[in-house]
């Protein structure tokens, strides 16, 4: 039976965490800083490239990006416990029938995305885009699905350095893409091709280091559990659109400089995306409920650490970062840096905890989700027409999101119910 948390669980946390663990977590966030520094840079040149116009519009496609790789994640996701809770088995049959079928998923919703174009252009959320825009958000959608299957594989095979050198490898060469396509022309579509052809690339260049021991029994029947699929799809999407969908909901008229406003707190959301990647894939080989725990307190308090820290930097230098990055263009935002990414730590040890209540596979969270989803969206209907507003509407929602998902989590697991761990 499972033990509750009790002070002494607590006190045994820097006994009871691997050093793998330690040693691949900071090592993803050496990789993750650097990245981080180079996807700065690569936004600055964005910024400064194209008119204010077109950043707008490029802000709704890349925020439209990351909706998309929704998906991706899920499919990374459910490939990695797959595999995770199968090592004993040789899966190169496995990995062969899954890789075959999404790659055909992702050239037939392409194909339909792109046979939609002239309809979606009509919603009224996207009444910014054109025809072109969503076909070349259809490449990306191409490559947010082929490339998590890669990554699923190596997450799930406990190589998360290789995985790590495959994020920065495609963080190189987008800041190389990026940097000719956007001197070449004010469109926005050239800059997200930018975010697409290197997850083709580098999904196709590393597939071959998936290797299974061929020694070992395959095992018979094995599929991806259609249930969980969903179920981690619905989980993502909820908490993934509280990052994404602001930029999309906000008034036209600030789209540009609410924009420029949540790239400087996106270092900080980067950040613990990889602490997730490395905490799920940990979780996914544990059994023991105590030791999951120790695994997410000690990722949620890194996260928050290194997320205050940023915001006591931006504290002293935020007139310099804005002036900086932005070149006089966007020196409104600035008296919002602080505030902002301070709300965005809170957001991003949310987004850690739903990682670990996907790997449990709790099921509470999505009332929760769905509840501030609402909240989200009606604040961006009824007061969104100053960056005073849009401001407002994202503290509101990320404060809310943070008490109330920990708090529902610490009465759960303080006071009322013994969880049993499921079984694959």
């Amino acid at each position: 039976m499972n033990k509750s948390i009790t002070p002494k669980t607590l006190k045994s946390l820097s006994r009871n965490i691997s050093i793998k663990f330690i040693t691949d977590l900071f090592f993803s966030s050496g990789l993750n800083l650097l990245s981080g520094v180079i996807n700065y840079f690569f936004n600055i040149v964005v910024v400064q490239n194209l008119s204010r116009e077109s950043f707008g519009v490029f802000s709704t496609m890349i925020n439209l990006v990351y909706l998309i790789q929704i998906p991706a994640s899920t499919i990374s996701m459910v490939i990695t416990k797959k595999v995770a809770y199968n090592l004993q088995y040789n899966l190169s049959s496995f990995k062969i029938k899954y890789v075959r079928f999404f790659y055909i998923l992702a050239v037939a919703l392409s194909i339909l995305i792109i046979f939609l174009s002239p309809v979606l252009v009509m919603i009224y959320f996207l009444k910014g885009l054109n025809v072109s825009n969503i076909w070349i958000l259809s490449l990306v959608l191409f490559a947010s699905i082929i490339s998590p299957v890669t990554k699923g594989f190596l997450q799930g095979l406990q190589k998360l350095k290789l995985v790590n050198i495959l994020f920065f490898s495609e963080t190189i060469l987008k800041f190389l893409l990026g940097i000719v396509l956007v001197k070449v022309s004010d469109s926005p579509d050239l800059a997200i091709v930018a975010y697409g052809i290197p997850m083709i690339i580098t999904s196709i260049l590393f597939l071959p280091t998936v290797k299974f021991d061929k020694n070992k029994q395959e095992p018979i029947g094995l599929n991806l559990n259609l249930n969980d699929f969903l179920y981690t799809f619905i989980s993502l999407f909820l908490i993934n659109s509280f990052f994404t969908l602001d930029v999309v909901y906000v008034n036209e008229n600030i789209k540009s400089s609410y924009s420029a406003l949540t790239l400087i707190a996106k270092i900080i959301f980067f950040g613990s995306t990889t602490f997730a990647s490395v905490l799920f894939a940990n979780l996914s080989k544990r059994a023991n409920r105590n030791k999951k725990l120790q695994l997410l307190f000690f990722s949620v308090a890194l996260n928050l650490v290194l997320g205050f820290g940023l915001c006591l930097m931006f504290i002293f230098f935020k007139e310099e970062m804005v002036r900086l990055m932005f070149k006089g263009l966007y020196d409104e935002v600035s008296k919002y840096v602080i505030v902002f990414s301070f709300v965005v730590s809170l957001y991003s040890s949310v987004y850690l905890l739903v990682q670990f209540l996907i790997a449990r596979k709790d099921m509470y969270h999505f009332f929760i989700l769905g509840a501030i989803f609402l909240l989200h969206f009606l604040l961006f209907t009824f007061n969104n027409v100053t960056l005073d507003n849009a401001v407002f509407n994202q503290s509101i929602t990320y404060a809310v999101l943070f008490i109330f998902m920990f708090g529902a989590f610490i009465i759960r697991e303080l006071c009322f119910f013994k969880h049993k761990e499921p079984r694959e």
